[in-house]
């Protein structure tokens, strides 16, 4: 939940399902055949993480402008489908991620802060919803494969939004267009990220708008070398 373990990515259940049930039901002598079992030290083919963002100000917009570079070996849409960008707010340590289709960056903090992936082809967004002026704020990206998520990348250098006089985003065309990726991937992230660690949860498809149903994410924890890890019901 803190973000210093690799985990991969999908959603179980709702959390008032007959499956959340079935996966609450008590471990009773009576009832073995229905443990979860954990694997750990499992290899696992993971991409590695992209290199840390490039992040500007866009001060007649009060915008941050976050760009990063494609690997070079793949391609989108055939090896990259898609990417996560994460926002800190190092005044505050808060954490927002933002969202591929609208360029609005959610705070973590909030519940149900699950966003759409950025575009394959993308390299560059404008955020200036979702930021406030005078604080400092640093970037970072991660990447959806064939292989799954990379790992968040290294924060970029840290800047701050100075006040300015907003130009209406739909006066430059700035105003993102609708929605033409209707399998646009989600996904979600942990509270609090660790760059060159965390890693996003993808989500499957389904209504975002239910706020009383609790999601259920299946984890599978990575450990690698001879550390150890102690698990806490």
């Amino acid at each position: 939940r803190h973000g210093r373990w690799a985990f991969c990515e999908q959603e179980v259940c709702l959390n008032d399902s007959q499956q959340a049930q079935y996966l609450a039901t008590p471990d009773l002598a009576a009832q073995q055949e229905r443990r979860m079992v954990m694997e750990f030290m499992r290899p696992v083919a993971r991409p590695a993480p992209p290199l840390r963002p490039r992040l500007e100000v866009w001060d007649t917009q009060s915008a941050l402008v976050i760009s990063w570079d494609h690997p070079n070996n793949l391609e989108p849409y055939k090896q990259v489908w898609g990417w996560a960008v994460a926002i800190l707010d190092n005044d505050h340590d808060i954490w927002s991620i933002v969202d591929g289709s609208t360029f609005i960056a959610r705070s973590l903090t909030l519940e149900g802060a699950d966003v759409a992936v950025a575009k394959p082809e993308l390299c560059t967004i404008y955020v200036s919803d979702g930021v406030f002026h005078g604080r400092p704020y640093a970037a970072c990206i991660a990447m959806l494969t064939d292989n799954g998520w990379s790992s968040f990348s290294e924060l970029s250098r840290s800047v701050s939004i100075a006040p300015s006089a907003k130009v209406s985003d739909a006066v430059l065309g700035l105003d993102p267009e609708d929605d033409d990726w209707k399998q646009r991937p989600r996904y979600a992230c942990p509270r609090k990220i660790v760059p060159g660690a965390s890693v996003p949860v993808t989500l499957r498809a389904g209504p975002r708008d239910l706020l009383s149903n609790e999601r259920w994410l299946r984890m599978e924890v990575c450990v690698e070398g001879s550390e150890g890890l102690v698990l806490v019901p």
